[in-house]
């Protein structure tokens, strides 16, 4: 088995969702890792069920775009794009909108 040459743990911490009417649930925890670039972790989610996601991260300059998979949503596996950057420990990413939904911001700490 080949270490990983760059690992990063992180720690879902909550989101700010746009639709502030919507009863989302904000309080997110979860857990994640990077391995050269692949991405996989599980949270609580905004509709309060427990999703698991996997990807790749690519890099453009300080942003991050993870592309993947995420279980836990009214469709049983949906893909995901979602853009990131890393100030300190504190990750803050973007989630873009999809069907109604209208978005949010997330934010984790990572070592």
């Amino acid at each position: 088995m080949i270490p990983c040459l760059s690992l990063v743990i992180g720690l879902n911490i909550g989101t700010y969702h746009i639709d502030r009417n919507a009863g989302f649930q904000e309080f997110n925890p979860g857990v994640y890792a990077t391995c050269d670039g692949w991405v996989a972790g599980v949270y609580r989610n905004s509709v309060n069920r427990i999703s698991v996601h996997a990807g790749k991260v690519f890099s453009i300059g300080p942003i991050e775009s993870e592309v993947g998979l995420v279980t836990g949503y009214p469709k049983r596996v949906m893909p995901f794009v979602i853009p990131s950057v890393r100030f300190g420990h504190v990750r803050t990413a973007l989630l873009l909108p999809f069907e109604k939904q209208k978005g949010g911001v997330t934010f984790s700490w990572e070592w």
